[in-house]
């Protein structure tokens, strides 16, 4: 279509930072992923039996075909997208800063021992028949070792700074945690500490920085009792910072935390408490 001269428009649909480095030549940039895709098309007044071409990174994403579509529905009846992409085109037709393809699309972590920043917390919600709590809990420490994306490394809970935040000092918070603090529980005058310490973990062949892209497999000890744990999490990597999140539940019974479980007891009425006990997690290390 270059060497024939035809009349057409081609609209790059990834963002500015990924079309500055490279784009085809005389192809425009509108970014798929902003709602106002479509508005900027429409500025461009062309007639809506015009040629357009958009295209995207590879064959294995969807943005052009996100774009083909939009522009279906809004009555373009000439599209056409690059099934390939930008990533397999021959590099004679680019133009850019730089002719990179930039590929942020994955995690590669420096090889470093990254330490948990100060202020760290994890969020916690337990059931029972009659709804849910929530609440935080402090870490004190913990650290994890990458070399060539293979990760180690131990975080430290304070247990004894266990916080109810869904009630009121009047609606029993502090009657709660005093109770969350017995031996009914985690037994923190014994027990200060859980810690949960992991090594040879490897990320997932293919990282996506959006999805969870490790499986944890190591040992969490709470109440003395240490037990194999495996949650999945994801790694970020950005501003020399590693970034933790995770969502996961584990079964505190195989920790002796027994209190109120139909496993256990029976005839509990209103004090039964279910078995499981979610944790939220953001952790950010430097």
């Amino acid at each position: 279509m270059y060497e024939k001269n035809d009349l057409f428009t081609l609209i790059d649909v990834l963002p500015p930072k990924h079309y500055a480095n490279a784009y085809l030549r005389n192809a425009i940039n509108i970014c798929v992923y902003e709602m106002s895709f479509i508005t900027v098309v429409n500025e461009l007044n062309l007639e809506k039996n015009s040629k357009i071409i958009v295209y995207g990174n590879n064959h294995n994403d969807v943005d052009a075909k996100a774009a083909y579509e939009k522009l279906s529905l809004e009555n373009y009846s000439d599209i056409h997208y690059l099934k390939k992409g930008l990533f397999e085109i021959s590099s004679e037709f680019l133009e850019g800063e730089n002719l990179r393809i930039d590929e942020e699309q994955t995690l590669d972590i420096p090889n470093k021992k990254f330490l948990l920043s100060s202020g760290n917390t994890l969020s916690w919600t337990g059931k029972n028949t009659n709804g849910s709590h929530k609440g935080t809990i402090n870490l004190t420490n913990g650290f994890i070792q990458s070399q060539k994306n293979v990760l180690s490394g131990e975080f430290i809970v304070d247990m004894k700074s266990i916080k109810t935040t869904d009630l009121t000092p009047e609606q029993g918070s502090d009657y709660l945690d005093i109770h969350l603090n017995s031996e009914d529980f985690f037994f923190t005058k014994i027990f200060p500490e859980a810690t949960f310490s992991f090594s040879n973990v490897v990320l997932e062949d293919e990282a996506y920085l959006t999805s969870n892209n490790c499986r944890l497999e190591g040992t969490l000890t709470i109440r003395g009792i240490s037990k194999t744990f495996v949650c999945s999490t994801n790694f970020s990597f950005s501003q020399d910072k590693l970034i933790l999140t995770s969502s996961f539940s584990f079964d505190r019974t195989f920790w002796d935390i027994i209190y109120g479980s139909t496993k256990f007891f029976k005839y509990l009425g209103m004090h039964k408490v279910f078995d499981d006990i979610n944790i939220e997690l953001r952790l950010e290390l430097k």
